[in-house]
């Protein structure tokens, strides 16, 4: 192995040294482990059924507060609607 490979920082050849030799990984390169979490999915029936029960007590009420909350549903719905389209 040259002595060269060894001497300067270039990721590719330093690959190459940790590949052919006992050195460690963690003598050469600085690591930390990082965790994420990620939902993959989604119960839609649930999800459905939250949304239904929120617009069947959203029926019940019959004053400005009501159409105000409805007209923001709405409103959400376009919202979310316009981000998926671009997604």
């Amino acid at each position: 192995m040259p002595r060269e490979w060894v001497l300067g920082v270039d990721e590719e050849k330093l690959d190459v040294v940790l590949a052919v030799t006992d050195v460690e990984e963690s003598a050469v390169y600085d690591t930390t482990e990082q965790v994420y979490i990620q939902k993959t999915g989604v119960e839609e029936s649930e999800k459905q059924s939250r949304l239904q029960g929120l617009k069947d007590r959203l029926a019940e009420l019959e004053d400005a507060e009501a159409e105000s909350l409805h007209e923001e549903i709405e409103g959400l719905e376009q919202r979310i609607d316009e981000v998926l389209a671009s997604a």
